[in-house]
């Protein structure tokens, strides 16, 4: 299946019926949808950069 077919799917079913076809988000999981010629659910790629940021609320930049 082509991933814009199965993005397209995938909104849909979630609008229709509040189920994407993969696993919910739950809190501390950090899972991803990674659609591609083989689609899968995996634990989120960034993790290590999240952990980095977690707890650091980015300051305003002084444009002027």
């Amino acid at each position: 299946m082509h991933v814009d077919r199965e993005l397209q799917e995938a909104w849909v079913r979630f609008v229709t019926t509040g189920d994407a076809g993969w696993s919910a988000h739950r809190p501390g999981g950090h899972l991803t949808r990674v659609l591609d010629t083989e689609s899968k659910t995996l634990p989120y790629p960034e993790q290590t950069s999240r952990q980095i940021w977690e707890g650091h609320s980015p300051a305003p930049f002084d444009l002027s």
